[in-house]
């Protein structure tokens, strides 16, 4: 068993090298990460904990093995669930004089203060979906940049959770399309597939408005991945 427990190590030593995530926040628009080197070391930290810990309690060999392959498995599909790979996309659908305009019709004049008009989030296809096929979170936003509060900084963050509600992936989207921040009414979107590696069952996805650095809404989705 020695000369096995080298050998992983060794293994592990090489995936790791190999594999390379942007991890905590990631800025931008597409968040990369290798799913299959991912799973892989996941695997190899899961076989290696559950052996360790079967071990400790005295086991039999069977028993230490069954502890690997249960211990590899569950390993293997949390890291593949932390390394997915998210697009970020941001469409104008009205300008910041075309929805300043209209604010002013209705009341007059602009804010003093940054308002969001409203934050919504659609989840398609829906609250169930398979691995493989597209999981996309869309909001909808308009924002009124106030008077004397200047919009400096617009962005949505997604944070995808498991059923126990571990933190499993967190990305974040500058809202703009231009490099400059104002009002506007966006859609901002996060697409991505789950692999099969994956654990199946409910995930919840949460998405965050920051304005400013503030977070000033939420929406919150559950999703059942069968």
């Amino acid at each position: 068993m020695k000369n096995i427990y080298v050998v992983s190590v060794l293994s592990l030593a090489l995936l790791m090298s190999g594999c390379t995530t942007t991890g905590g926040l990631a800025m931008g628009s597409q968040d990369d990460c290798n799913v299959g080197v991912s799973s892989a070391v996941g695997s190899f930290l899961g076989a290696a904990a559950g052996y360790a810990i079967s071990r400790a309690n005295g086991n039999s060999s069977a028993q230490n093995n069954r502890a690997i392959a249960m211990g590899a498995l569950a390993g293997g599909a949390l890291s593949a669930a932390t390394c997915l790979s998210i697009n970020a996309k941001t469409v104008e659908k009205k300008s910041a004089v075309d929805v300043e305009n209209q604010y002013k019709k209705s009341n007059g004049t602009l804010p003093s203060q940054t308002k969001v008009q409203y934050y919504t989030a659609t989840l398609s296809p829906g609250s169930t979906v398979s691995a493989n096929n597209n999981v996309s979170i869309k909001s909808d936003l308009l924002i009124i940049e106030g008077k004397n509060d200047p919009l400096n900084n617009l962005q949505e963050t997604l944070v995808l959770k498991d059923s126990n509600g571990k933190v499993l992936k967190t990305i974040t989207k500058e809202i703009t399309q231009s490099g400059s921040y104002g009002s506007g009414e966006f859609e901002n979107s996060f697409t991505w597939k789950f692999p099969t590696s994956v654990s199946k069952g409910s995930y919840t996805i949460e998405t965050n408005l920051y304005v400013n650095g503030t977070n000033v809404a939420n929406n919150i989705k559950s999703l059942k991945l069968i």
